[in-house]
């Protein structure tokens, strides 16, 4: 049952730009009729007219549509991305009310599609399999369009690697296995289609009682399996890994008692309905809510807004001339067309001949001839140079996807130098992308100031007005996010809110970006029993990384040690020693909470959690009993 959506909707900030492209088509358009009105003055032999009259009326109608298009589909991604960002927050109710208003009427392909694989979300999270394959599929069939092929194409590949997934928990193992090598084999893949494909292979492994090859699969792609899948596939992944570490087969341990008004059930519980192999060895830590609290909005002090200000002034000066806006560059090409129009104009001036009764005067040139012939030359060549920048972008966005796929994997060496060769592209979005990706590598080795170096470079880059709305979605939020992180990293918490408050309202990861941001600062100011309570907040669902997500544990284990479940301390503490770059990273952002940690015996699950732990095994284990009474009665002859 769906809540009812809100109407207050922003403007999405291309709107301004869209109706813009619909006055200048109505204008061309009126300019398309007034030069057809003039051709009775001029007659058929008016070549100026006969190229002005038509082309103004192409012009006029290509931008009116894609001026119309534009504002549509605005209003469309505000509303996915707003119920991305309530699914986020486990709030499933208010995101498929949203969802339903986005595929009212005749929904844009790209927003039907993107509406579709939501859906499909929210099932796979309810534990709704079977509905969640059916959206999916409906998704994946989606018509590729003209104008969003591109979004389209990764919107289906996404799709592929959830439905490969899902296909392989409810054991499909052919369906499972096609979709696998389709996303694999995909240009348009990004690396969460590849976390979500290489998860899909390890359930097809251990069903397949293969544990030699599991093992082997879980070590080969550690990498993709913890960086670029959501919380609870990691938690899949992790009971795998405690499969093959025991030859226990201890009864799961049931989640908490699910809420009446809960969306979706308790985590333990979920995985034993989606795969349920893994329940006997998930480790169950404290309750966690199944929806993220409300976030306060961001407040920014004055002092605050001016320092993120000349930031960004200074960024801009030493952002490279290619990825600076080109005004000067037009400036002079509308004066080489002016002055080209002028010399043609005076060449086809009508001249005069001497004869006997004076001069003779020829008849006079058509006057919109010259103009036609410059409007349809700068159309040309507007053209050829719109066809020449979308190849090299398509070409120079599959290198982006391989190198953001190669760091996905591991291979940060690789990765990092195609994406420093990128960062130099004459495209500003993608070098601002290529940007946010080596800043997200600096972070993870715990080179902070150069990842800050990286996001005002980026953000430099996307200074021009076109560049700018283009990427506002979720190019620019993303790097005014981790900018954000990485102030609160260096104690500039005032700067880092100022950024959270920039954020726009519809940003599909707000939520996320306001919550880790918050408890990190948190974290270094000391604070970290307000930290432990602001982790309580956030649910399975808010998609942070393996970093974030043990820096949530760290902070929980080390300052409320009887809310750990049995086993959690001691694997957190485990990850900690097993991977260096994980411990180097907590060592730079927040080291009090590691230290308190250490502090922390392994043994710390105290009295109350090992009695919880002891009732709900025994819960199941009764629950088990029961059930095999009632199995063995069904077989005994009446």
């Amino acid at each position: 049952m769906s809540a009812p959506a809100s109407n207050n909707v922003p403007r999405h900030a291309t709107h301004r730009y869209h109706t813009m492209l619909v006055v200048m088509g109505g204008f061309l358009l009126l300019l398309s009729v007034f030069s057809f009105g003039l051709f009775g003055l001029f007659g058929a032999a008016s070549a100026g007219i006969m190229i002005l009259g038509p082309l103004c009326a192409v012009l006029g109608g290509v931008f009116a549509v894609l001026g119309l298009v534009g504002r549509r589909m605005g209003v469309g991604v505000q509303i996915v991305n707003t119920s991305f960002d309530l699914i986020n927050r486990g709030r499933f109710a208010e995101a498929e009310a949203h969802l339903d208003r986005a595929e009212q009427g005749r929904a844009q392909p790209v927003i039907t599609c993107v509406a579709a694989v939501q859906r499909g979300l929210i099932d796979m999270r309810r534990g709704d399999i079977p509905a969640a394959i059916a959206h999916l599929d409906r998704a994946i069939t989606s018509p590729l369009g003209v104008l969003s092929r591109a979004q389209l194409r990764m919107h289906i590949v996404n799709a592929r690697g959830m439905r490969a997934f899902l296909r392989a928990a409810s054991g499909e193992r052919a369906g499972a296995r096609e979709d696998i090598e389709a996303v694999r084999e995909s240009p348009d893949v990004l690396p969460q289609g590849l976390g979500r494909v290489a998860l899909a292979e390890a359930i097809l492994l251990e069903r397949a009682g293969d544990r030699e090859a599991l093992r082997e699969h879980l070590v080969t792609h550690h990498e993709l399996l913890f960086d670029a899948t959501d919380r609870r596939e990691r938690t899949i992944v992790r009971a795998f890994q405690r499969m093959l570490e025991t030859t226990a087969t201890s009864v799961y341990r049931k989640g908490a008692k699910r809420d009446a008004d809960s969306e979706e059930p308790p985590l333990a519980d979920w995985i034993a309905q989606v795969v349920p192999e893994a329940a006997p060895f998930v480790e169950v830590s404290g309750a966690r809510p199944d929806k993220t609290g409300e976030m306060p909005a961001a407040e920014a002090t004055e002092a605050a807004k001016v320092a993120v200000a000349e930031a960004r002034k200074a960024a801009a000066k030493t952002t490279p001339a290619r990825n600076r806006p080109k005004a000067g560059r037009i400036i002079v090409l509308w004066a080489v067309l002016v002055a080209l129009f002028v010399a043609v104009y005076q060449v086809l001036l009508p001249s005069g001949a001497e004869s006997d009764g004076g001069f003779d005067y020829e008849e006079p040139m058509d006057p919109t001839l010259p103009l036609g012939l410059i409007v349809f030359a700068v159309f040309a060549a507007l053209v050829v140079v719109r066809v020449y920048w979308f190849l090299r972008a398509r070409k120079e966005s599959k290198d982006l996807f391989t190198a953001l796929n190669l760091v996905a994997k591991g291979d940060l060496a690789a990765g990092g130098a195609a994406l420093e060769r990128l960062s130099s592209s004459r495209l500003s979005i993608l070098a601002a992308q290529a940007d946010l990706a080596l800043a997200r590598i600096a972070e993870r080795t715990s080179d902070l100031r150069r990842a800050l170096e990286l996001c005002d470079r980026g953000l430099a880059r996307l200074t021009q007005y076109t560049v700018r709305i283009s990427a506002s979605d979720i190019l620019l939020p993303d790097l005014i996010s981790e900018r954000a992180f990485l102030l609160a990293a260096m104690d500039r918490h005032a700067e880092a809110e100022a950024e959270l408050a920039s954020l726009p309202p519809a940003y599909p990861f707000k939520s996320r970006a306001l919550f880790r941001v918050r408890l990190l600062s948190r974290i270094r100011q000391g604070d970290l029993k307000g930290a432990a309570e602001l982790a309580t907040r956030a649910g399975h669902d808010l998609p942070l990384s393996a970093r974030e997500e043990l820096l949530i544990d760290t902070v929980r284990a080390a300052t409320n040690p009887e809310t750990a479940g049995a086993g959690e301390i001691p694997r957190i503490k485990r990850e900690l020693r097993t991977y260096g770059a994980m411990r180097r990273w907590m060592e730079t952002v927040a080291p009090d909470a590691l230290a308190a940690l250490e502090r922390t015996a392994e043994d710390t699950p105290l009295d109350a959690t090992n009695d919880r732990d002891a009732r709900a095994e025994e819960e199941a284990l009764a629950e088990a009993e029961a059930a095999r009474a009632a199995t063995r009665a069904l077989v005994v002859p009446g």
